[in-house]
């Protein structure tokens, strides 16, 4: 597949804002909704590829064509309509504008709950992209409990055509559980979230295994710039990761190793820096959980692997990647030290004190760690 570039995007929209201005007041009803739809889509292509700018002028434009009919919309326009709003919604929170974003989300929701009772299933996959969208924009003012409830929502509306959901439907559900599940911990109801993040996992995990090809099919078109499935996508790996970090914790090493290797299974192989750096952190997660069972061979490859994959991610500036790349040589230190290697263990640590920045949250802490197994003696017991 050709991806287009942003002068061939960018002509496309401007071709579409070229015919909307020249329609006549007698060909705009009829004319308008379908170029203003096509100028969603446009938009939605140049956000995928970082051009926010571009993006929020042809979505901007399409919200203003569909107001200019005011009352004259139908229904399927009128779903159009509160697809645009809700798209322009999270592009200005995403460009920083929040209260704005949400302003627009919510009135996107509200025209969509108009629609619901009409026909149930036709809008729900953008209503509930919608929804979770304001989620998110919600739980980053710090309004965690009206999030949940809005999150809660989502899972609701991509969950309404049960069995017969798309792939699509079934990314963005995985994606709104997860935001339930994290919000749940924010708001210390850890139990709760472990069952949303078991039921999130669990979904993806038979689509996996009763449709590998499907599920394949979905890892591809999600890759795809421009797709409704470009970040819903890498949020399904972190359901299985987050998922097996969390049984981890609670003991259930078994079952969490089945859900770290369904996380890494689904996020490699992949060319964008961000998915890569995911598979990273979630190979590194698997590593540690391979060591936990009692294979610290495997656990030292596997935990090699990872650091090799952050290690790229890092020398390509991929955002966020100091995190993982140091997370990763962590537990590729700690593995090397179970597995009896301890001068490779000591060698490992000292170079990521030396040349890696630890993440920004507890970072005495985790230096304290790292130092800990470069300094450790033949012995000395466990860093962990």
């Amino acid at each position: 597949m050709t991806v287009p570039g942003p002068s061939m995007t960018d002509a496309n929209g401007d071709r579409l804002l070229a015919q909307l201005d020249r329609l006549t007041p007698t060909d705009y009803p009829a004319r308008a909704p379908e170029l203003c739809a096509s100028l969603v889509s446009v938009g939605e292509s140049a956000a995928s590829r970082g051009d926010l700018a571009s993006a929020s002028a042809f979505v901007q434009a399409a919200v203003d064509g569909f107001e200019r009919l005011e009352g004259a919309l139908g229904p399927r326009d009128k779903g159009h309509y509160a697809w645009a709003v809700g798209t322009l919604g999270t592009l200005r929170a995403d460009s920083g504008d929040i209260p704005e974003g949400q302003r627009l989300l919510e009135k996107s929701r509200d025209v969509f709950a108009e629609l619901n009772p009409i026909d149930p299933g036709l809008w729900d996959g953008r209503r509930a992209q919608t929804l979770l969208n304001l989620s998110r924009v919600l739980a980053r003012q710090g309004f965690f409990d009206q999030a949940l409830d809005v999150a809660r929502s989502a899972v609701t509306a991509a969950g309404g055509l049960g069995e017969t959901s798309s792939e699509a439907l079934t990314a963005t559900r995985g994606a709104a559980l997860l935001t339930e599940a994290k919000l749940l911990r924010e708001l210390n109801r850890p139990e709760e979230a472990l069952a949303i993040l078991e039921e999130a996992a669990g979904a993806f995990t038979t689509l996996l295994e009763a449709a590998p090809a499907i599920a394949r099919d979905l890892a591809d078109l999600a890759l795809e710039p421009g797709t409704s499935l470009q970040t819903a996508y890498p949020a399904l790996g972190d359901i299985l990761a987050t998922t097996a970090a969390v049984l981890a914790e609670a003991g259930h090493v078994e079952a969490a190793l089945r859900y770290a290797k369904g996380a890494v299974d689904l996020l490699l192989p992949a060319d964008e820096g961000s998915v890569r750096l995911r598979a990273a952190a979630a190979m590194s997660t698997y590593a540690s959980l391979l060591d936990q069972a009692g294979d610290p061979s495997a656990a030292v490859s596997m935990a090699r692997t990872s650091v090799q994959i952050a290690e790229q991610c890092h020398a390509e500036g991929v955002p966020d990647n100091a995190g993982v790349l140091w997370g990763s040589c962590f537990n590729l230190a700690v593995d090397l030290v179970h597995a009896h290697r301890l001068t490779e263990a000591r060698a490992v640590a000292s170079d990521a004190l030396a040349r890696i920045d630890p993440p920004s949250e507890d970072q005495a802490l985790w230096i304290d760690r790292m130092r800990s197994v470069a300094e450790l003696d033949d012995a000395e017991p466990d860093p962990h």
